[in-house]
């Protein structure tokens, strides 16, 4: 079995319930439905993933950034503690209450309308990302193998 494998088949009947969402409100009572650590490893990879493909101003843009809390927390919880600390300083931007919604985020960042590219800043968080990737070490799977580790480690 591939590194990821593992975390893809156990994730699974979780992904669509935490991607997309209408309001915080339906986002917070879904994942309380869910499994801590389902929660915890989907929000993460989400995490993962786009501040792989375009950075965390990609992350915080996207309605996936919703889940950053957990993200940190997931982070944690597969032994990611450098990713865990530069998502919070990354959610530290935003302020608190931290905004759930990207449109609430989207103000904060300057943008009227995220179609728009030239209303982004995409190097606003610059410097987190180049601390992000640097935290890999150049080992693309490290996260694939970490969320497998996890997941037997949680029973999911």
């Amino acid at each position: 079995m591939e590194a990821g494998e593992l975390f893809w088949q156990r994730i699974d009947p979780y992904w669509n319930l935490v991607v997309f969402h209408d309001t915080e409100e339906s986002y917070l009572t879904t994942i309380r439905k869910m499994p801590p650590a389902a929660v915890l490893l989907t929000t993460a990879y989400l995490c993962y993933t786009e501040v792989c493909n375009g950075g965390y101003t990609q992350y915080f843009v996207n309605s996936s950034g919703l889940g950053a809390l957990e993200a940190i927390q997931g982070f944690r919880d597969i032994g990611m503690e450098r990713w865990a600390e530069l998502t919070a300083k990354a959610v530290k931007y935003f302020g608190e209450p931290y905004p759930r919604m990207c449109e609430d985020r989207w103000k904060k960042m300057g943008i009227k309308d995220n179609r728009d590219p030239a209303q982004i800043n995409w190097k606003l968080f610059e410097d987190l990302d180049n601390q992000f990737f640097a935290a890999m070490e150049g080992d693309h799977d490290m996260f694939d193998r970490l969320v497998d580790k996890y997941t037997v480690e949680s029973g999911i």
